[in-house]
């Protein structure tokens, strides 16, 4: 597996920067599929955005956050 860094942003506007800084960047959203594909070589990136630490903000049509259920 290539190595790559790790951000872990606390708000959807600084998820939207990183995001948009490394265009070549994936987003984690909790599940472990995204690493497992990384340590299979199927995908390839330099930095990875975990979502996981962003409250999820009731309203906000942009976000659905990590872990969301049906009844949210």
């Amino acid at each position: 597996m290539k190595p790559f860094s790790y951000a872990a942003p606390k708000s959807y506007p600084e998820a939207a920067a990183l995001l948009h800084e490394h265009p070549l960047a994936l987003a984690k959203a909790g599940g472990t599929d995204l690493l497992d594909l990384l340590k299979e070589g199927v995908l390839e990136t330099d930095e990875v955005v975990g979502l996981g630490q962003i409250p999820f903000e009731k309203g906000n049509p942009n976000f659905l956050p990590a872990g969301m259920t049906l009844a949210m």
